[in-house]
């Protein structure tokens, strides 16, 4: 458990150094950005939202105010810092915040339209990866949406903040759409100027039924006999 109690530190870490970089942590253009492009490129209407790793909420509140109607839950290791997004949102009677990991979510399956994860993946510890990537599509009814950093190969870091976190950056979208239930239909590459270990990538993923993804074994050996006919 040592590298998931680093984690929750990490958490609590994250927000004070926020609080010094920013002058308003809940008036970040980035924040603005990103649900501004989910509008946009969410091909339906979304009623259901996981925020995972929501930190002290920016992003989830932005949401909350864009998506009214929908019920949208954050979760976040730290304990402060969830503390603290609770306390700014408390009037909003649509979101939610837990302390929690993206390995263990204790909640239903296929309960999400949309499940979000924002400069996230970098920091899960590997061992909980794919249990995270588990969790993902159990709860994803949907969609699922990824910020991420985008390096050209897999490559690991120390994090400057703490010498004992590691932070891995990949392509994780691909990990999804290895699959045939899973399909890739938007992807936008930025930050290119910074070089390719700090260009990111924007990548919405559909999630369809098992039953469209795979065909029937059946219909294959009927197409094969017309085609030697």
């Amino acid at each position: 458990m040592k590298d998931t109690i680093l984690w929750n530190k990490e958490s609590d870490n994250y927000t004070k150094r926020a609080k010094i970089s920013y002058e308003d942590l809940y008036n970040r253009k980035i924040d603005y950005d990103d649900v501004e492009k989910l509008t946009k490129i969410l091909p339906t209407r979304i009623k259901t939202i996981l925020d995972i790793g929501c930190g002290f909420g920016g992003f989830t509140g932005k949401l909350a105010e864009k998506f009214p109607r929908a019920k949208i839950i954050g979760i976040d290791p730290g304990k402060r810092t969830i503390a603290l997004a609770k306390n700014k949102f408390k009037k909003y009677k649509n979101l939610s915040f837990y302390v929690g990991h993206s390995h263990k979510i204790n909640l239903n399956e296929e309960q999400f339209d949309l499940v979000i994860l924002r400069m996230v993946f970098q920091w899960i510890p590997r061992k909980y990866l794919f249990k995270t990537i588990a969790e993902i599509d159990k709860l994803c009814k949907n969609f699922i949406f990824i910020k991420e950093f985008y390096p050209a190969i897999p490559s690991s870091s120390k994090s400057i903040h703490d010498k004992k976190i590691k932070i891995f950056k990949e392509d994780y979208a691909k990990i999804f759409i290895s699959v045939p239930w899973y399909k890739l239909i938007y992807k936008k590459i930025q930050d290119k100027k910074y070089g390719d270990s700090f260009q990111r990538g924007d990548f919405l993923i559909q999630k369809f039924s098992i039953s469209k993804s795979y065909i029937y074994k059946k219909a294959v050996q009927e197409k094969d006999k017309k085609t030697q006919k």
